[in-house]
C-alpha cells in the first residue's frame, strides 16, 4: 500500500515537473519578449507624480522641493 502510494506520487511528480518547467519557461520568454517590444516605456516622469504639497508640513515641503530640484538637475 505504501509502496503503491509512493510510486503514484513519483509518477505524478514526474508528469507535472516538466509541465511546470515548460510553463515557467514560456512565461520567462514572454517577459523577455515584452521587454524588447516595450523598450523605454518605463521612464519615471516626476510631473505625473507631483501633487499639491501645500497641505504638508513646512519641513516636508522643503524636502520635496529640494528633492525635485535634485531630480531635475540629473536630466
Amino acid at each position: 500500500m505504501i509502496l503503491a502510494l509512493l510510486a503514484s506520487a513519483v509518477a505524478v511528480a514526474c508528469f507535472f515537473a516538466p509541465v511546470l518547467l515548460v510553463v515557467i519557461g514560456v512565461l520567462l520568454l514572454l517577459l523577455v519578449f515584452a521587454r524588447f517590444v516595450y523598450r523605454r516605456r518605463d521612464r519615471y516622469i516626476p510631473n505625473l507624480y507631483s501633487r499639491d504639497i501645500a497641505v504638508y508640513e513646512d519641513d516636508y515641503q522643503a524636502f520635496v522641493r529640494r528633492t525635485m530640484s535634485d531630480l531635475r538637475q540629473c536630466r
